[in-house]
């Protein structure tokens, strides 16, 4: 009888051990994979985002740079990992344009649990001065009596900028010449330089240039106007229907995390975007403070795959 209630007791003790284990979320380092360079977007807001969530759960956020092939390289790694929650990601727009161009990209919805969308931002169209467009109207129309001469730069093939461009070409009924570049700062460099005619970017990155004078602003890629430039029309209100482009970021981890730690993670998020350190981190690169919870998420990484998949196969857009 006694060994039968020692054998009890030890199991309990063992039980609730387990129990406890289950409930210590974090209690390792969390690796952050950014599918992009060390200084860009993503990578910001994946540094400010653990700069103020690892001292709150007592854990080092180790951010963890594979760039490559549009983000797929650090996304494929991503999906890969344990499903343990001690391995996350920061994803972009791109995470719903990938599976359209990459044969093997991983299906965003099936190989991944979002933890929730955690910024949005804007971008503008611009063009160089020289070209004598005041609006997107005169742009139309020399687009139209000059059908695949004028020029756009992107950071390359199958970019949100390209995507974009792409968009509003087909929206518009325009013939334009794509340039890919290597990265953001070569594009930014031949936009400025007057190599090419015109090009999509962020509102924070273009913003200093169209206020001296080197670049014109058309237009914005979202429904609603910037705090950064007021003056801007959106797509909407220059006539072109169906297009609202915005940057948007999100956190995921690989299908499959325990319970435990998504429900840890999603309330920490949501608690960090709060925060004046994140915020003041989010500006530097243009972007609001967002949440949208995975179920909404979710609902918009499905309208963007379908509605991007449509302009990769209308355009023949390929990743190379």
């Amino acid at each position: 009888m006694q060994v039968w209630i020692r054998l009890l007791a030890a199991a309990v003790i063992g039980l609730h051990g387990t129990f406890s284990a289950a409930q210590a979320y974090p209690a390792q380092p969390i690796k952050v994979i950014v599918p992009y360079t060390p200084g860009s977007g993503p990578d910001v807001v994946a540094r400010a985002l653990g700069g103020v969530i690892g001292p709150r759960v007592g854990q080092t956020f180790i951010v963890e740079n594979r760039a490559g092939a549009n983000g797929t390289i650090g996304i494929d790694a991503l999906a890969k990992s344990p499903p343990d929650g001690y391995t996350l990601g920061l994803v972009v727009n791109s995470f719903s344009m990938n599976p359209s161009m990459y044969k093997n990209a991983p299906d965003p919805v099936k190989a991944f649990e979002p933890l929730g969308l955690v910024a949005r931002g804007s971008m503008v169209l611009v063009t160089r001065p020289a070209l004598g467009v005041k609006d997107v109207r005169d742009l139309i129309s020399l687009a139209k009596s000059k059908p695949g001469v004028l020029t756009y730069a992107t950071p390359g093939n199958g970019s949100p900028q390209h995507l974009a461009t792409a968009l509003l070409a087909q929206s518009a009924g325009l013939n334009l010449l794509h340039v890919p570049y290597r990265g953001s700062g070569p594009a930014v460099t031949a936009a400025l330089s007057g190599e090419v005619d015109l090009m999509f970017m962020p509102v924070h990155t273009a913003a200093p240039f169209v206020k001296e004078g080197r670049l014109q602003a058309l237009m914005l890629s979202t429904r609603q106007r910037s705090g950064r430039m007021p003056d801007v029309p959106t797509a909407a209100e220059m006539g072109i229907k169906d297009f609202d482009v915005d940057l948007w970021y999100a956190v995921v981890g690989p299908a499959g995390l325990p319970a435990n730690a998504s429900k840890r993670m999603r309330a920490e998020i949501q608690s960090a975007l709060k925060d004046p350190q994140v915020a003041t981190g989010f500006e530097s690169q243009g972007l609001e403070p967002v949440y949208l919870s995975p179920s909404a998420f979710t609902e918009l990484l499905r309208a963007d795959i379908a509605r991007w998949s449509d302009v990769i196969r209308r355009n023949r857009i390929t990743a190379d």
